[in-house]
């Protein structure tokens, strides 16, 4: 008979390779936007005057100063984290063995308020009767997910 027992730990982080330029902002042509429409419509666009600090209506209609705002990434990515734990109980005979196993996965998306929670429980035997061997399996499996991104190319 034997038991055992596996754990790992595993952090996460997006790599951000930008370079975002810190020096002008969005506009058309060196202007900036002057109402909300016109804020929605240059977002897009990276035409617009130096930052001077100046308060510029923005894309919610909210009057905010017209600077550089940070790395868009780091302010929403978090460190995510995965906590996988395994505990199994196997034996055998002379003609037969048997392992019980049970797993569970925890993830902490690096995208906000997104997880996973698996929950793995599984049978295997085997035996022999002769010159007949026979062999079972069998698992369960539970997954719980909370906001699963969507994923694409």
């Amino acid at each position: 008979m034997a038991l055992e027992y596996q754990s790992n730990f595993v952090l996460e982080r997006i790599i951000n390779q930008r370079d975002y330029q810190q020096e002008y902002g969005s506009g058309d042509f060196g202007s900036k936007p002057i109402n909300q429409a016109q804020a929605l419509e240059f977002g897009i666009l990276s035409y617009g005057p130096r930052y001077d600090s100046t308060p510029v209506i923005q894309f919610d209609g909210v009057e905010r100063p017209y600077s550089y705002a940070g790395d868009p990434y780091k302010a929403f990515f978090r460190t995510g984290s995965t906590w996988t734990n395994t505990l199994g109980f196997s034996g055998a005979g002379e003609y037969h063995q048997f392992r019980l196993g049970a797993t569970r996965l925890q993830n902490n998306s690096i995208i906000p308020n997104a997880g996973l929670k698996r929950t793995t429980i599984s049978a295997n035997t085997n035996a022999q009767f002769g010159r007949l061997k026979v062999g079972l399996f069998g698992s369960f499996v539970r997954e719980q997910t909370q906001n699963r991104p969507i994923l694409s190319d």
